[in-house]
């Protein structure tokens, strides 16, 4: 009796260690960005400075620069503000949506401060080469490693099993073998293809799809792509096959090859998704 009653504290004592680490490292994180947002924001100074104080200074030249860079110093200090807050939801352990909601505003602020940094580069190769040496040192590497741990930054949560009440939910169809499914009708534009599973295990082998695109405005083509697959779909766990990597693009004519879990009446559905 004893021993049951030591594994179940050991477990209950995991369950509760493993969130607490989670958001250990969310928080650890966020202080990293936080700080390197405080030495973009310098760094971006020094060079406005530099540009200001430059004996060759031309309005008309370098006016843009200085715009640019006020610009992504606005991104810099509204990405240090949001992320604040999300350091501040995890240490006050806020409901999780609501982190995920900040954390999703972090990374579209995450976005448009790179793209401002590609123009602020391209003005300094076309303008200023005498300031690469300045970018470099002062913003570029602490830039990447801002996006890159921002980017990276996702809120895990377990997915609910889909309730077995012997019916599938719409949209699932029988698996009785090793099999070719063309789902009717679907098409569009996405990102993914969102492949579930109910019953049991499905095992999904070789998707196939065609990617249409334009070209001026009027000149259309297809692109017909196979991709192997070989991944399980366990019930309530969805998996998702990315029909193109970071845009979304008009897909049609999905085929896949699935086949169900041995002794198990299996379903299967496939949609399009912008996840």
């Amino acid at each position: 009796m004893r021993t049951r009653h030591l594994v179940w504290t050991v477990v209950v004592m995991g369950l509760l260690v493993v969130p607490a680490e989670s958001a250990g490292s969310d928080r650890g994180r966020l202080s990293s960005v936080i700080a390197r947002c405080d030495r973009l924001d310098g760094g971006a100074a020094d060079i406005v400075r530099t540009v200001e104080r430059s004996d060759d200074f031309d309005r008309s030249r370098d006016n843009p620069l200085i715009a640019d860079l006020t610009a992504f110093r606005a991104y810099v200090r509204s990405l240090r503000e949001v992320a604040e807050q999300a350091r501040s939801e995890r240490i006050r352990r806020l409901p999780l949506m609501r982190y995920r909601t900040t954390l999703a505003a972090m990374q579209r602020l995450t976005l448009r401060l790179r793209m401002t940094a590609a123009n602020v580069e391209s003005e300094i190769a076309r303008e200023r080469s005498d300031l690469s040496d300045a970018w470099s040192r002062l913003i570029r590497d602490n830039l990447d490693d801002v996006v890159t741990t921002v980017l990276s930054m996702r809120v895990l949560r377990r997915p609910e099993p889909l309730p077995d009440t012997g019916r599938p939910p719409a949209g699932f169809v029988p698996i009785l073998k090793r099999e070719t499914y063309k789902p009717a009708g679907l098409k569009g534009l996405s990102r993914s293809l969102k492949i579930e599973a109910y019953g049991g295990k499905v095992k999904v082998r070789i998707v196939k799809f065609t990617i249409t695109e334009a070209s001026f405005g009027y000149f259309t083509f297809d692109q017909a792509r196979a991709m192997r697959v070989n991944r399980e779909v366990v019930p309530g766990r969805a998996l998702l096959v990315q029909v193109e990597r970071g845009h979304r693009v008009d897909v049609s004519k999905i085929e896949v090859e699935w086949e169900p879990d041995a002794g198990r009446r299996c379903f299967g559905r496939v949609t399009l998704t912008d996840e």
